[in-house]
């Protein structure tokens, strides 16, 4: 890569930095007894030791890139830099984190943010007084009417109330952030307040688009703060009424129903919304239009399969391509999201045109003071040829047990654009639609494509009670089950989750995913499902023959593409379905504590990671 064209981020996410992680701060907590006060200041130096390996793999990191003539360009930070939004969450993760990291990368760093749902500060007490009076008198049709059917609209027109729940981080960001990003082209939006916006580096010839995707999320101070709320408001309202307390206490029952009613209808999970109606989008889109031979990054903190449905999808109408969201991805080469946490080994999501959605994982889990460490601690440096549209990424974990930062053993590497054609012989399909259904097979093109080689330590097939549509197979490394995979055997996977061409589907009817979740359900510790999609089996074997080359004046590469464009399409509004389908079954019956549809329980669903890769067919052909 020419120096010009090669740029070089540090991409960090999920931090969920706690103003408590300092001695001084346990020592004062009176909420603490001795034993728990050792026991944290004990967590506390795992914490230390984790920072100080990170800040030193760093330096390591600058001075290999240094030797090259090279250096890094930027810090990307895709969301829940603290754990609760708080002042004091943020001046410590400057002090700890941020601070000796512009020491190490040098004046020359840009820094980038954008908030997640863990910046969210509900401590502001002013704003949910305002925010919860705004409902409080609604009737239950009222508000299901305001604010369900209505709620793109409803945060335009408290748009102002809303930023409120961003202060301490915006106030942090225009402070701490704002001040590094110089030498290049900002929107006005992001410059005020770090919430949503585009940063453009003529230079590099790089395009950063940054949206909070956390408008209608909970932060970890709401639950007490509404119940202290609830509480005052009955002792004034008692006061002032006249009726008797058995009438007073049906009256406000009725209201605690609303407020529990929009606890549960903000949730961060499922239902994210990018806030396009309170953003400039036209003149986004236009600026984008105006810079379309940049290399263009987009970067939300949730994927797009937590966005609301009506964000990508148009319910009344099957042009979905004139919505912001799929607008915006169109211009979009490179899309990077965090909160989900997944694993390195998490695969990396071929959308429509040839963007690529890549996946972060937790920098440091919700909490470094719990006596189990649950899941990698990971960070990643990406490079990119702005010019030819290659990048690269390089993840790096953290061992607890050697207290050090290790790389990956093999770097992921893709390409925009293959280098060479390739021509697919439909006479070939039977035998590759046979050899891939083998584990061994599946499993070559696995370790070749996703997976590190110590990955797993085997690929298990699973009966599957439908194999004429699917084969389940189950990825094991030190006998620790960690991730399903779902392989289809034609295109009928979703066709029992979505009916072609509908987006009424019935909830209460059985669906395609819910055999694969029953299986996943009993075995432990699976909570990744991987659908691995042959090219030729997105659509009927009979017209997959159109892939030749001879035939068609259209690429292999353009026609993959489009295969992909169309996958995609189908796997995300299913995945969606699938998900919204229980949400709206729990928002039906928020009391059933033990919520089951087809015999899946709520609460495992909740923690599913799905994801979808639509492989080529000439990475299959290799291993036949």
């Amino acid at each position: 890569m020419n120096e010009q064209n090669n740029v070089k981020i540090l991409w960090l996410s999920d931090i969920h930095f706690r103003e408590a992680y300092t001695n001084a701060d346990i020592l004062a907590n009176n909420d603490l007894d001795k034993t728990k006060k050792e026991e944290h200041i004990s967590h506390l130096g795992r914490l230390n030791s984790l920072l100080k390996s990170f800040l030193s793999k760093l330096e390591e990191i600058k001075n290999e890139l240094k030797s090259n003539g090279d250096k890094l360009d930027y810090i990307l930070i895709s969301g829940d830099i603290a754990f609760s939004g708080t002042e004091g969450d943020y001046a410590l993760f400057e002090e700890k984190i941020l601070a000796p990291l512009k020491k190490i990368a040098g004046r020359e760093i840009r820094i980038l943010a954008l908030p997640g749902n863990h910046d969210v500060n509900w401590g502001n007490s002013d704003f949910l007084k305002r925010f919860l009076n705004n409902i409080a008198d609604m009737s239950d049709e009222e508000f299901k009417e305001k604010y369900f059917d209505h709620r793109k609209e409803f945060l335009q027109k408290k748009a102002d109330h809303f930023r409120l729940i961003f202060t301490q981080y915006s106030k942090y960001f225009v402070e701490y952030i704002l001040p590094t990003i110089k030498d290049c082209q900002l929107s006005d939006d992001y410059r005020a307040d770090g919430l949503y916006g585009m940063v453009i580096d003529k230079e590099k010839n790089l395009v950063i688009n940054l949206f909070n995707s956390a408008w209608f999320a909970l932060g970890e101070k709401f639950d007490k703060l509404l119940l202290q709320e609830m509480m005052s408001e009955a002792v004034v309202l008692h006061s002032k009424s006249k009726l008797p307390v058995e009438k007073f206490n049906d009256k406000f029952s009725q209201i605690i129903k609303i407020l529990i009613t929009l606890k549960s209808a903000s949730t961060e999970y499922g239902e994210q919304i990018l806030g396009q109606e309170i953003m400039p989008s036209d003149d986004i889109l236009s600026s984008l239009e105006q810079h379309a031979g940049y290399f263009t990054i987009t970067c939300f903190h949730h994927p797009p399969n937590w966005l609301q449905y009506g964000t990508k999808y148009n319910l009344t109408s099957s042009d979905h391509d004139g919505l912001f969201f799929n607008r915006l991805l169109r211009h979009t080469d490179l899309l990077l999201t965090g909160h989900e946490h997944v694993p390195s080994s998490s695969l990396p999501e071929k959308m429509n045109r040839e963007m690529y959605h890549l996946k972060a994982g937790m920098f440091l889990q919700d909490n470094m003071f719990a006596e189990k460490i649950d899941g990698e601690h990971r960070f990643s440096i990406l490079e990119i040829d702005t010019v030819d549209f290659r990048f690269s990424e390089k993840k790096f974990v953290f061992d607890f047990k050697g207290k050090h930062w290790v790389q990956n053993k093999n770097s992921l590497v893709l390409e925009k654009v293959p280098k060479k054609d390739h021509k697919f012989n439909a006479a070939n399909l039977q035998t590759l639609g046979t050899r891939i259904k083998e584990p061994v097979i599946l499993l070559k093109i696995l370790n070749q494509y996703f997976l590190e080689n110590d990955e797993c330590d085997s690929i298990e097939s699973l009966p599957s009670a439908t194999d004429e549509i699917y084969l389940l197979y189950v990825l094991k490394k030190k006998s620790v089950i960690n991730k399903m995979v779902v392989l289809p055997i034609n295109h009928q996977l979703f066709d029992s989750v979505l009916q072609a061409n509908s987006c009424n589907t019935s909830y209460d009817d059985s669906h395609g995913l819910d055999p694969i979740i029953k299986v996943m359900g009993s075995l432990s510790g699976c909570r990744h499902i991987s659908i691995i999609t042959p090219d030729f089996h997105v659509e009927n074997p009979t017209v997959s023959s159109y892939i030749s080359s001879g035939k068609k004046k259209e690429s292999t590469r353009a026609v993959f593409t489009y295969i992909v464009k169309k996958a995609d399409f189908v796997f995300n509004k299913a995945r969606h379905h699938f998900f919204n389908r229980f949400e709206r079954k729990r928002n039906a019956q928020p009391n059933n504590k033990v919520l089951k549809i087809n015999d899946i329980d709520f609460e495992l669903v909740r923690e599913i990671c799905l994801s979808n890769q639509v492989i080529p067919f000439w990475v299959i052909e290799k291993y036949v």
